[in-house]
C-alpha cells in the first residue's frame, strides 16, 4: 500500500491522513516488534513471516513498511504502520481496541503471530500473562525518573486523547496501566493508581481526582473536533 523507501512510505502516510484524517487520535503511527529466538530464523524467513502477519493482521487495509533487523542475536522485524485505514480514514484503535481486552488489537496481534510460529515450527513464549512486560509507553515514563503522580497525571492525559466519551475513557484506562475506583455513590467517587506502582507496593494508595465533571468529563469532550 506504499513504497518500500522509507522516506517516501513517510510522504505517503502523510498524504492519507491529510486526506481521510486521524479522527480524535494524535498518533501517526503504530510500531510493533516481532522478535524470533536466537538462531532459529534467516533474515529472509523472519521477512516472509512478518509478511504475513502484516497480511492476517491489516488485510491490506493499512500502509506499512516491514523492516528485518540483524543488529541483535535475536532477529526480529520492526513493523510501523499508519495509524488510519486506507480507504475509511478510521484510525486502528478505533477498529481495533474496542470491546473486552483479551479481544483486542495487540492480543490479537500475539495470538496470529504466534500460530505462524508454530505454523513454520518455531518457538513461542509460553503462558506470556505470567510475564511482567510493559508497554513502550510505561517504559518511557520509567526513563524520564518521574514521580509516581506525575507519571499517572501523563498516563492519563494520553487515555484522554484517544477516549471518545467518559465510558470509553474508563475502559481505555487498562490499555495504559491504570487502575481506576470509579464509585460515583461515593463523595471522591474517582480514583487513579498506576498498575506498575501497586505490584511494587501492595500498600500504594489511590490518587483522588477533584470530581469526574471537573476533571475527567471536562477533559475527555476537550479532545473533540
Amino acid at each position: 500500500m506504499c513504497v518500500s523507501s522509507p522516506c517516501g512510505a513517510s510522504e505517503q502516510f502523510k498524504n492519507i491522513r491529510e486526506c481521510v484524517g486521524t479522527g480524535r487520535s494524535r498518533s501517526e503511527c503504530q510500531h510493533i516488534i516481532q522478535s524470533f529466538a536466537p538462531g532459529e530464523v534467516t533474515p529472509e524467513r523472519a521477512l516472509l513471516i512478518g509478511q504475513e502477519l502484516c497480511k492476517a493482521l491489516f488485510n491490506d487495509k493499512y500502509q506499512y513498511v516491514l523492516a528485518v533487523h540483524c543488529d541483535h542475536e535475536h532477529i526480529h522485524n520492526h513493523i510501523i504502520v499508519n495509524n488510519v485505514n486506507f480507504y475509511t480514514g478510521k484510525t486502528f484503535e478505533t477498529e481495533h481496541n474496542q470491546g473486552k481486552i483479551p479481544d483486542r488489537a495487540w492480543s490479537k496481534l500475539r495470538t496470529i503471530s504466534d500460530e505462524l510460529c508454530r505454523k513454520h515450527g518455531l518457538s513461542i513464549i509460553e503462558n506470556p500473562h505470567l510475564s511482567k512486560g510493559k508497554s513502550h509507553w510505561e517504559w518511557e515514563l520509567d526513563q524520564q525518573n518521574l514521580s509516581w503522580k506525575e507519571q499517572l497525571k501523563r498516563a492519563i492525559d494520553e487515555v484522554i486523547k484517544v477516549s471518545e466519551d467518559f465510558e470509553d475513557f474508563l475502559a481505555k484506562c487498562a490499555d495504559f496501566g491504570i487502575l481506576v475506583d470509579y464509585n460515583p455513590d461515593h463523595k471522591i467517587d474517582l480514583k487513579f493508581m498506576l498498575a506498575e506502582q501497586k505490584e511494587r507496593n501492595s500498600r500504594a494508595k489511590f490518587t483522588r481526582a477533584k470530581t469526574p465533571e471537573q476533571i475527567t468529563h471536562s477533559r475527555v469532550r476537550s479532545v473533540k473536533p
